[in-house]
């Protein structure tokens, strides 16, 4: 930690004494996040005495899942080339580093306590759905129908034919798991999408009606925002391990379907639409109209299958609690893709 906050330093290293606590599962799924507390034996400028570490799971079959897919090194892409720059409501980073091809990993990053996660398994409340909606359409809004990535060095284009092609591979050996696994969980309708979208999948993804090519978070849910205070609060975004450059409505449709309850998200998904696209417009957005808006949501619900199989069919879930929250955000995606009808979109 010293050589990471004092690089070269030549006085006697200031930090006395680090301890660090784990957040627990509901931090982090596919990595081990904790928080750090410092003591300094002498002052220490422009350092808190507590910090955010992240490193990568502990678990083999997750921390094989995100080397396959790049998801340290699309979170240490963002925190170390592209946070500064596209101004999302996130922590700083003081310390990060990735390494090829082991894919070793750590962040040292801000603490945002007493900022306290949103619980996946009750969902945000209206308040804190507004605010999420209207957050990440100014992000999308930053790059709206980008065409190149040479604005944002290093980042990742989610909808390339490689990308696609390991996406529907990984989907297609993840597939027979996911069914065994969801057999009382499912009815044979939506079972029979999960099987039906696996041929489909790359020609799905890179169809751009889905929404305008922008840079995009990628895992946009309820226990990746942290509220300050009551209420809304003050927002910010932290787990950034699959952003890249994408179809905007996949963060709107995957945090709308799988994050609100169920009932909830049928009351308030046309309102809640309308608001990201009126911030849309507000951030400078034009040719793009509210019916657009409302089936390229529906188009790209389908997307919301690949991390559903993903999860089941590859992950790790010995962690009750973990187990829980993708049990009830699986239970509402296929409910919103079947209240969408979002079958309508399957390629072919």
């Amino acid at each position: 930690m010293n050589r990471a906050l004092f690089p070269g330093a030549d006085s006697p290293q200031p930090i006395e004494h680090l301890s660090i606590d784990s957040l627990g599962a509901q931090a982090g799924l596919l990595a081990s996040i904790g928080r750090g507390r410092l003591t300094f034996g002498e002052e220490a400028a422009g350092v808190p005495e507590s910090l955010i570490v992240k490193l990568a799971s502990p678990l083999r079959r997750n921390r094989l899942v995100c080397t396959v897919l790049s998801l340290y090194r699309r979170e240490y892409v963002y925190y170390a080339r592209l946070a500064p720059d596209l101004g999302a409501p996130s922590p700083t980073m003081y310390y990060g580093d990735f390494q090829n091809p082991s894919s070793r990993f750590v962040l040292v990053l801000e603490d945002l306590h007493p900022a306290q996660v949103v619980d996946q398994i009750a969902g945000p409340d209206a308040a804190q759905a507004h605010a999420a909606v209207q957050a990440i359409a100014r992000l999308h809004a930053s790059h709206w129908n980008i065409t190149g990535r040479a604005s944002l060095p290093g980042v990742l284009d989610n909808a390339s034919p490689g990308t696609r092609r390991l996406n529907q591979i990984i989907y297609r050996a993840s597939l027979r798991r996911a069914l065994e696994r969801t057999e009382d969980l499912l009815s044979e309708r939506s079972r029979r999408l999960m099987a039906d979208y696996g041929p489909r999948l790359a020609a799905h993804q890179g169809d751009y009606p889905l929404g305008m090519r922008t840079f995009v978070h990628g895992d946009y849910r309820a226990e990746n925002l942290l509220v300050a205070g009551d209420g809304a609060g003050e927002l910010s975004i932290i787990d950034w391990q699959a952003s890249g450059l994408g179809g905007a409505l996949y963060d709107i449709s995957y945090f709308l379907s799988g994050s609100l309850p169920i009932e909830m998200r049928r009351r308030l998904e046309k309102e809640l639409l309308a608001a990201y696209h009126a911030e849309l417009r507000r951030a400078g957005v034009r040719h793009y109209s509210i019916e657009d808006c409302w089936n390229g949501y529906r188009n790209s619900m389908l997307a919301n299958l690949l991390p559903v199989v993903a999860a089941w069919g590859s992950l790790d879930t010995t962690d009750e609690r973990m187990a829980t929250a993708l049990r009830v955000t699986t239970e509402r995606i296929m409910t919103a893709l079947d209240d969408v009808e979002a079958h309508e979109f399957l390629p072919g």
